[in-house]
């Protein structure tokens, strides 16, 4: 492998770019910051949502027990109402 500059005392010039964000380079990094972004805005959108549904999902399961320990509550006060009436 032979090494890119083979003397320092060149004229810049002919080297080449000696800088970065020369060429493609401007470019790929426009387009890897946009897809990461994107993909960012995308995660969280999703995972947003997942977590939305599985709330709701929980609200609605807890709402549930809580209702039919409130229904159990209420069958046992109503028993005992009975047993003290007979």
């Amino acid at each position: 492998m032979t090494p890119t500059i083979e003397s320092w005392n060149n004229n810049p010039l002919q080297v080449g770019p000696m800088y970065p964000l020369v060429g493609w380079e401007v470019a790929m990094t426009v387009a890897c910051t946009a897809f990461c972004v994107s993909f960012i805005i995308w995660k969280f959108r999703t995972e947003g949502e997942k977590y939305r549904t599985q709330a709701a999902r929980l609200r609605k399961s807890l709402s549930r027990s809580d209702s039919m320990a409130a229904g159990t509550a209420n069958h046992q006060n109503a028993d005992r109402d009975e047993s003290t009436v007979t």
